[in-house]
């Protein structure tokens, strides 16, 4: 009976130990798959708070960097400036002139091709025995084309006409101020074409080309584009045309002139531009005296 017992004793005590081992296997294995487990998870990299937190930071810099340097492209808008004021002309340097009667017949043989300030020499008789082909607008580029005019004793012609139908001994040409506007290289060529269709039918004739005249000082600082800046420039153009024995060079800016450089206002006619009575007389007189020396 003792035997028995002993043996159940020993038996139990060995299931004991077996169970003991099985179960510090089982917690080994366990442990080993829970450190297999921490290492796993410990090769993936988590960014902490802070890493986090840099990386949203170096975005946002990124975006902001990027929102700076990419822009929309400038235009720049139109700038509407005013053109500038007009210089004071350089004063003409003024001749001496003692106005006299035009002697009768003294512009027997000439012809005078112009605008409304030759009609006002027209209308008060100082170029008595001339012929006239002037109209009131008439430019550069209309005495060149189909432009007419009723010129006494021929009839209503255009100038290529009445350069064909009579013989002049002087020419005198004076254009300019109705197309002051245009480019004045471009008018100093269409009055040299003028030049030589007159030169081309009148061999034998003289042409002289008068200076454009001044507007006042007050009608050229009040405007943009009759104004004595633009009237210089176009005579220093058209000068360039004479050459002082077949083509010559008059300027009635001499004696019309006040000290200022402008048309004096003594001798306007009320618009700045145009001549009174009593002046297209004293410039016809003047043009008189310089025909004599031609």
């Amino acid at each position: 009976m003792k035997k028995r017992f002993l043996i159940i004793i020993l038996t139990l005590s060995l299931l004991s130990t077996v169970l003991a081992s099985c179960g510090k296997a089982e917690n080994a294995a366990a442990t080993e798959s829970a450190t297999e487990s921490k290492i796993h998870f410990s090769s993936i990299e988590i960014p902490t708070d802070s890493e986090t937190e840099t990386e949203t930071e170096t975005e946002t810099e990124t975006e902001t960097e990027a929102e700076v340097t990419v822009t929309e492209p400038v235009t720049e808008p139109d700038v509407q400036t005013e053109p500038p004021a007009p210089t004071p002309p350089t004063p003409v340097t003024t001749e001496t002139f003692t106005p006299k009667p035009v002697p009768s017949g003294a512009f027997s043989g000439c012809l005078f091709i112009g605008d409304s300030r030759t009609e006002g020499l027209e209308m008060v008789g100082v170029l008595e025995g001339a012929d006239i082909f002037a109209t009131t607008g008439l430019s550069v580029f209309g005495a060149t084309g189909n432009s007419t005019d009723n010129v006494a004793g021929v009839g209503e012609v255009t100038l290529s006409q009445l350069l064909a139908a009579k013989q002049y001994n002087k020419v005198y040409i004076l254009l300019g101020i109705n197309e002051i506007s245009a480019n004045h290289k471009s008018l100093k060529k269409e009055n040299g074409k003028l030049i030589d269709m007159v030169r081309a039918a009148q061999p034998s004739a003289k042409v002289i080309l008068q200076a454009n005249l001044h507007v006042t000082t007050a009608r050229s600082n009040s405007d943009t584009v009759f104004n004595n800046t633009n009237v210089n420039s176009l005579n220093a153009q058209l000068k360039t045309l004479t050459d002082g024995s077949t083509v010559i060079w008059i300027d009635p800016n001499t004696i019309l002139d006040d000290a200022t450089g402008g048309l004096s206002e003594n001798y306007s006619g009320g618009d700045g531009i145009h001549l009174n009575w009593n002046s297209y007389t004293l410039w016809g007189e003047w043009i008189a005296q310089q025909n004599a020396k031609y």
